[in-house]
């Protein structure tokens, strides 16, 4: 491990990557199948007290992956707009 400027430690499976942190309609269904698929190892789940999964974190090889349900309300609410980072057009 790490030690930040903050005296936290940073985990070293975190240290010398970009990690992408996705919510999607099925956390459970998107874990599921990058097992199946890509022989994902699953590390972390919180589940959310109404069901589903809060946040989740799958390994493929040596790459971490982060994901957790997207609620209907950041889903269907927010304009596509406000989810896209600044000085990206959101489309490829």
């Amino acid at each position: 491990m790490t030690e930040r400027s903050d005296g936290n430690e940073i985990p070293d499976r975190y240290r010398y990557a970009v990690i992408p942190h996705i919510m999607v309609g099925d956390a459970a269904a998107a874990v599921d199948f990058c097992q199946r698929a890509f022989g994902a190892r699953e590390d972390v789940r919180v589940d959310a007290p109404g069901g589903g999964i809060l946040h989740a974190e799958i390994t493929v090889g040596r790459s971490v992956l982060m994901l957790g349900d997207a609620s209907a309300e950041e889903a269907e609410g927010a304009p596509s707009s406000s989810r896209t980072p600044r000085g990206t057009s959101g489309s490829s």
